[in-house]
């Protein structure tokens, strides 16, 4: 299963997911689920509709607890693909969740996610903005290629770095540097 959890808004990219699962309809077992609600629902749920993706599904937003059990099933989680100044500057919640739970994901390749990974991270998999058929290949790929992916936990590093202590001792060599 490939997810997505989160507000549905333009800078996501929700729309190039809805596209990459309507160009890979006939893949037999790939199934995409989406949580989220927002402003972009409306019209996100009519373009499922047209398209008519059976393999998607969409839900309203879930409790954290329930949330966690999502990203601990989900074969690859997705983060954001938009295409805006905004979405290339923002590394989302969803990316600390994601790693703070150890799973692989995918999401648009920009500077501000290359702060956190550098494009070759295990378990990471950066695709174009806005281009469904970059994230279908990518997808694709990851489907042919499961043990590139599965079962195991990644980021332990990543998780110390983001933690509130990892955090805190960043903040403190950085404060120290600057006194």
């Amino acid at each position: 299963m490939f997810f997505f959890m989160g507000s549905l808004f333009r800078l996501h990219g929700i729309d190039t997911i809805v596209h990459a699962a309507a160009l890979l309809r006939d893949e037999h077992g790939i199934r995409w689920t989406l949580i989220g609600t927002g402003q972009e629902k409306k019209r996100i749920d009519t373009l499922v509709k047209e398209l008519s993706l059976s393999q998607l599904h969409m839900r309203e937003w879930v409790d954290y607890e329930e949330l966690k059990s999502y990203i601990h099933a989900a074969d690859i989680c997705l983060g954001i693909f938009g295409t805006s100044g905004k979405a290339s500057r923002v590394i989302p919640n969803k990316v600390f969740q994601i790693v703070s739970c150890g799973k692989a994901f995918i999401t648009r390749d920009s500077p501000a996610i290359r702060e956190l990974f550098q494009g070759d991270d295990e378990g990471v998999f950066l695709v174009d903005a806005g281009d469904p058929k970059c994230l279908a290949e990518k997808v694709m790929y990851l489907c042919r290629n499961k043990n590139s992916h599965q079962n195991e936990p990644f980021f332990s590093e990543k998780r110390q770095q983001i933690s509130p202590a990892g955090v805190g001792r960043e903040l403190r060599a950085l404060l120290e540097t600057l006194l």
